[in-house]
């Protein structure tokens, strides 16, 4: 007879910590948890009565999302017509222009392009009129009818006065020209889109999730306004608009701002009297610039795919991932495992096949909810301050992003956010190279939180320094630093001696500086008494800011 479950006790919050706990081996789940960058509390634990009352809208992943590449900019047609080639022969269905590239080459660059099954798109730009220009141009010297075509020109002129590459009147121009154009000549052209609300810009600038968040809400918004300004409907401007997000390399951040990002929109356009039941397919996610590294840049390889998981499963109906060596200059492995992170998930995992795969996930949905408040909160402070280019003219939005920065730059420099590859686990050798430029600033934003390392272990090359990590009978304080002289670059050797042994150790070593652990008295009296005593670190000293601590430290020996 099959079993009765009628009289089964119902599992009480307790119940699963128990078991939880049990997994730790003794240790407390309040160790598991933390506070995200936006202020949210994440528990280790969730079960229903943590879940939020769902409002009955699904947030469904796109059948197949859109895998949209970015190439290189090239310096002739020829060029151009190899870049596009390759990426469209390794299965790109939409290829994107960076914002530096002579997009005038396109049109004489499409030797042996199908246009008809491709999609073209800029990442926002201070140049739209041209972009408009060559994209167009494109299509008429290839025969292809405008009406028939995907694009999308990219323009996002309020982003622009936020990397400081235009005036606000330049972008109100930019953006009255961008409407003028969709309500005139683009009118039959629905498949093209001018406007791609550029979250990832800001999110380069150093803003949170929450911040990134709150601006492409105003940032549709503000162009809805001018639309209405203007007499045009604003559901039509809404429904040829993109919306780009960073994603990072915290898979459940990511697949929460997606998710969130639906939410807050569908607020936006429900108070503009606007329906649109296709949003998904508009938002693009790009992985993040900010988090690669120019140090073991196969460590970006999983940042990027963690990226990618996170905004597929929140349902981003447009991908690109950058390349892992895109910082430096992508090469063409880069390119080739950044093309094929889409056909492992979309084509082998099958990732586009389930609708809102993680409905019902008690931690993700209520991530996702208390990430959209703090969003919604934002965007209210924005619209308080009298819309984004208000916002942005007080400073408000620089004062997020710096304050972001300054904070998420001591968490990392303290070890609390230890970078793979840069302050944990750091490979020995040299950068990767030089960091590019492009007309928004350097890849990857002025906030890079590896910058700062990277370029304190090229100011330590060469620097063929010994450095002893001593640790006195029991203790082992002194060898957990060598991680930090790692990530300088540094081979420091760590040994378990004795107090007596410490003359002879420090004469045959001979090392510039020594970390101490557990050091009593007559150790330190005869660190005093030695006629030329190496620098002496204790092991407690590494603490803070230990970048600030191994500048001053390091760069006082000669």
């Amino acid at each position: 007879m099959p079993e009765d479950h009628s009289q089964h006790r119902k599992a009480t919050y307790e119940d699963w910590a128990r078991l939880a706990e049990a997994t730790l081996k003794g240790a407390s789940l309040s160790g598991l948890e933390k506070i995200t960058e936006d202020g949210i509390p994440v528990q280790a634990l969730y079960t229903s009565q943590h879940s939020p009352q769902r409002d009955g809208a699904a947030i469904t992943v796109p059948r197949e999302w859109i895998i949209s590449q970015r190439i290189e900019p090239q310096a002739g047609e020829k060029e151009l017509n190899a870049a596009l080639l390759e990426e469209l022969s390794g299965g790109a269905q939409r290829i994107e222009f960076p914002s530096d590239t002579d997009i005038s080459l396109l049109p004489g660059a499409l030797q042996n392009v199908l246009i008809e099954a491709v999609s073209f798109a800029m990442e926002p730009g201070p140049e739209i009129d041209r972009a408009m220009t060559a994209i167009l141009s494109a299509f008429k010297e290839a025969g292809a009818s405008p009406e028939k075509m995907h694009a999308c020109f990219g323009a996002d002129p309020l982003a622009m006065v936020a990397c400081g590459i235009q005036s606000r009147k330049e972008a109100g121009q930019a953006l009255g020209s961008a409407l003028d154009w969709m309500a005139g000549t683009g009118a039959g052209m629905a498949h093209i889109r001018p406007f791609a609300v550029a979250g990832d810009l800001y999110h380069h600038l150093g803003l949170t999730a929450a911040g990134e968040l709150a601006v492409v809400l105003a940032g549709c918004v503000a162009i809805l306004r001018q639309a209405e300004d203007k007499g045009i409907d604003p559901e039509v401007v809404f429904r040829r608009m993109e919306f780009r997000l960073a994603g990072e390399a915290d898979m459940y951040l990511s697949l929460a701002k997606i998710r969130a990002l639906r939410h807050g929109l569908n607020q936006v356009v429900a108070a503009s009297g606007v329906s649109d039941p296709v949003l998904a397919e508009r938002i693009h996610g790009v992985t993040s610039a900010r988090h690669l590294t120019t140090l073991d840049t196969d460590t970006n390889i999983l940042r990027n795919t963690t990226a990618m998981l996170g905004m597929v499963l929140g349902g981003a109906g447009i991908v690109t991932c950058l390349p892992h060596d895109w910082l430096t200059g992508s090469s063409a492995r880069g390119r080739r495992l950044a093309r094929n992170s889409h056909h492992m998930m979309r084509d082998e995992a099958r990732l586009g096949q389930v609708a809102d795969p993680v409905a019902g996930a008690y931690y993700l949905d209520r991530l996702t909810l208390e990430l959209g408040r703090k969003a919604w909160e934002h965007f209210q402070e924005i619209e308080q301050a009298g819309g984004l280019a208000e916002s942005l003219s007080s400073g408000q939005i620089k004062g997020w992003a710096d304050e972001a920065s300054l904070r998420r730059r001591k968490s990392v420099n303290s070890g609390a956010s230890p970078l793979l590859g840069v302050t944990l686990h750091a490979v020995q050798g040299r950068s990767s190279g030089q960091v590019l430029k492009s007309s928004s600033g350097p890849r990857g934003g002025h906030n890079r939180p590896a910058q700062v390392w990277e370029d304190f272990r090229a100011r330590m090359e060469g620097r063929n320094m010994r450095v002893l990590l001593l640790d006195f009978g029991q203790a082992t304080g002194a060898a957990g630093t060598s991680r930090w002289f790692q990530a300088a670059g540094i081979n420091a050797t760590a040994m378990k001696i004795r107090a007596e042994d410490l003359r002879e150790t420090l004469a045959a070593a001979s090392p510039d500086l020594i970390v101490t652990d557990g050091a009593d008295a007559s150790v330190l009296a005869q660190l005093s008494a030695m006629p030329a005593s190496p620098f002496q670190l204790e092991a407690t000293a590494f603490k803070g800011d230990v970048l600030a601590l191994l500048e001053q430290t390091l760069g006082s020996i000669r």
